[in-house]
């Protein structure tokens, strides 16, 4: 038992590995984002980001965020996307 659940993980992270390859996708929490969204912006931070998040849940806006559970998450090419729009 132990065995078939060791393996069960290995297949999981490739997978999870090989979709991150395979699609160019980067996964980011709050505070990754916030780091990389300095460049198009300097004065943005977490409270601005979950300002945007709580509108985009009121349709007033296309903020690009996933959540599972209680995490958010963010992925690079939409946030990329999303700054060079005109939002």
């Amino acid at each position: 038992m132990i065995e078939k659940i060791s393996i069960t993980q290995e297949e999981i992270l490739s997978t999870s590995k090989e979709r991150t390859t395979n699609m160019n996708e980067v996964v980011m929490g709050m505070g990754e984002l916030v780091e990389y969204v300095k460049p198009y912006n300097k004065k943005i931070s977490q409270s601005t980001i979950y300002k945007w998040i709580m509108l985009a849940k009121r349709k007033r806006n296309t903020f690009p965020f996933h959540k599972r559970g209680k995490n958010l998450y963010f992925f690079k090419p939409e946030i990329d996307k999303w700054f060079r729009s005109d939002r």
